[in-house]
């Protein structure tokens, strides 16, 4: 339960902006798609063999990857995937469109194709919605492990200039990606000029995309080390990693991209802040017997890493965050 101290110390944190949010890959693809979970579906049935009963990513894409005796066809076809899932969630009315967006959806990014061929993705800065809201904040630093660019689309209807910076969890990345996706040291982010650091890759570079469970292992070992390097992680990055208020948004447990997140990077630091994890937990989870039993293994877990869990929904959280940052509180008793 998040007390009113809780959320005096975010506000703080928030007004002195030392609070980094590390945001999900699930939180941008819900923008997208919702609760659905119609890309995966989609492409487990093109897979058609995959013998797990799960569709969990990495380990479909580890399937896929061996299937292919190659990464690149396998990528190509996840990111497929995506542009035909959201171009059956919305479909063109046109129907001439319609099949041209069918030929485009199997080449472009998934992030181009969203923003800029189907347009399905709602991001007036006055409507309510996780990304909006993060924009409002009006933060120098955003981290996240999604792909998508959805983050600095909303960042720019807000009126800043956000920079897109990529982890090169690859050594050769670094030679790789494009040139305005590498780290620049000279750069300092600002409220106006924020940084977006991708942990992941970003799509319209797939080569740099973390999916496959080898993925993941290559990641942690390669983070690990370079954690430490200012010459390939900034500064800003490894600062607040120790010393900010971190906001986990929309990790599931049980899924790669927390783990590798809080024992690659996150527990490698003495950290001097209290930090929190936004948790929904359905009490229909299909694969939870005992949801109360469950919720307390969850709290067990996260404070073992420092963090605290706020029991809800990651868009009434940030709702209620910028209501507060809007309307702050005074304090009567001084």
């Amino acid at each position: 339960m998040t007390t009113n101290n809780d959320w005096q110390l975010i506000q703080t944190q928030l007004n002195d902006k030392k609070l980094t949010p590390i945001i999900s890959n699930r939180v941008l693809q819900q923008a997208v798609f919702g609760a659905d979970d119609g890309a995966m579906q989609l492409w487990l049935k093109k897979i058609a063999m995959y013998p797990l009963a799960d569709s969990n990513l990495s380990r479909v894409s580890q399937f896929r990857q061996v299937n292919y005796k190659s990464r690149k066809p396998m990528v190509k076809e996840y990111l497929e995937a995506l542009n035909r899932a959201v171009l059956r969630a919305h479909p063109s009315q046109d129907t001439a469109r319609q099949e041209q967006l069918k030929i485009e959806a199997q080449t472009r990014p998934f992030s181009d194709f969203v923003l800029h061929d189907v347009l399905c993705l709602n991001l007036d800065p006055y409507q309510d919605n996780p990304l909006t809201l993060l924009a409002r904040l009006e933060l120098p630093l955003y981290i996240t492990t999604s792909p998508h660019s959805f983050i600095e689309e909303a960042l720019k209807r807000w009126g800043k200039e956000p920079r897109t910076e990529v982890y090169a969890w690859r050594e050769e990345l670094q030679r790789d990606l494009k040139p305005e996706y590498r780290f620049d040291p000279d750069f300092e982010p600002s409220e106006a000029t924020p940084l977006v650091y991708h942990l992941h890759g970003i799509d319209d570079c797939p080569d740099s995309l973390v999916l496959t469970e080898d993925d993941f292992l290559g990641f942690l070992v390669n983070v690990a080390q370079d954690i430490k390097n200012p010459d390939v992680v900034p500064s800003v990055v490894r600062y607040a990693l120790s010393s900010s208020l971190l906001l986990l948004l929309g990790y599931q447990l049980h899924t790669w991209d927390l783990r590798v997140l809080l024992h690659g990077l996150i527990q490698r630091h003495q950290r001097r802040e209290r930090s929190f994890t936004v948790q929904f937990v359905p009490p229909d989870m299909p694969n939870v017997t005992n949801h109360a039993e469950y919720c307390n293994y969850l709290q067990g877990y996260f404070e073992q890493t420092t963090f605290e869990v706020h029991w809800g929904d990651t868009l009434v959280f940030l709702q209620e965050l910028w209501e507060r940052k809007s309307n702050p509180v005074v304090d009567d008793e001084w």
